[in-house]
């Protein structure tokens, strides 16, 4: 079954189960899911093609976005005390996305992730 059918699937056992209840934003929910979960596999598959993980990306599109004018500098990172990454949710609660970060910055320095859920970005302005 494709994840079309098993999404309409469900939205009709549920109708079907508890036609009381609307079950119309259950069915937006689904896709929307569905969708997110094959775009991450293919995002992780498309790095690991150059052998980066989505956390090290970030960095690096970090840095790329900063234009000519960028201060930082993947030698600048690496020589700093401490590398402290803010996320919203890390796709992987271990190892933390700070220690992956500073091991492939090449850097010997403390490392810690800021993850609060949908907090954790804010908690680390």
């Amino acid at each position: 079954m494709s994840a079309n059918e098993i999404i309409d699937d469900t939205i009709a056992t549920w109708r079907e189960t508890r036609p009381d209840l609307d079950v119309t934003g259950m069915s937006l929910v689904l896709r929307m899911t569905s969708v997110a979960r094959i775009s991450a596999a293919r995002i992780h598959e498309q790095l690991s093609d150059f052998g980066i993980t989505l956390s090290e990306f970030d960095v690096l599109a970090t840095l790329r976005r900063s234009g000519a004018r960028a201060e930082l500098t993947p030698s600048y990172i690496a020589e700093v005390g401490m590398v402290l990454l803010a996320t919203v949710t890390h796709s992987d609660q271990l190892p933390s996305a700070a220690v992956e970060v500073a091991a492939r910055l090449g850097t010997h320095c403390a490392a810690m992730d800021i993850s609060a859920a949908c907090a954790g970005f804010c908690y680390g302005i």
